[in-house]
């Protein structure tokens, strides 16, 4: 049985696709209240069939990892959003965020604990795009958390947009490459 293709809304998530670095500002708040700065990484790549964006995301301070978290982004048909299932280092529960990804703009919210949070990826251009993150409570105003300009590391179909098969045989085709009395 063929299954059907991802829709023009999945595809949009071949933009996020690639490896991707950035200065972080952590703006003071209850959660990181010296504030600082820090260094993030981030690595987007399409899996099942491009239907999912599986984003991997690391957070340097002084020169060591201290925060990582992973994200599975896809569209949802059934809701009309997009929908992120977000875990991470900090030992709390997984958060589920959804929203909207218009002109070039990703905008997810979840509740998380009584606080709300708002993450925004705003693209600039095809290798940067600016991030926020932001928390409210009590439904009010946006604390803003976090702000970087992250720049892509990698061309796309080199660091992540590749289908599974095909970086596969690229694998396979470097090794045979190699090896002595290859064909050429």
């Amino acid at each position: 049985m063929r299954l059907a293709p991802p829709s023009t809304e999945h595809g949009l998530l071949e933009r996020l696709t690639g490896n991707w670095e950035g200065e972080e500002v952590i703006l003071p708040s209850p959660s990181a209240p010296e504030g600082g700065r820090a260094l993030g990484r981030v690595r987007n790549r399409l899996s099942l069939g491009g239907f999912v964006l599986l984003h991997e995301y690391r957070h340097e301070r002084d020169g060591w990892e201290d925060f990582t978290g992973h994200g599975i982004i896809t569209w949802s048909r059934a809701d009309g959003c997009y929908v992120m299932h977000w875990f991470d280092s900090s030992g709390s529960a997984p958060v589920f965020f959804n929203g909207t990804f218009r002109d070039g703009v990703m905008v997810l919210e979840a509740l998380s604990a009584q606080t709300r949070i708002r993450l925004t990826w705003e693209f600039l251009e095809d290798s940067r795009y600016e991030s926020r993150v932001e928390t409210s409570t009590g439904g009010g105003y946006w604390q803003p958390c976090a702000e970087a300009t992250y720049f892509r590391r990698e061309p796309r179909n080199r660091a992540a947009g590749i289908p599974e098969q095909m970086d596969r045989l690229g694998i396979v085709a470097n090794v045979l490459g190699r090896l002595p009395g290859a064909l050429q």
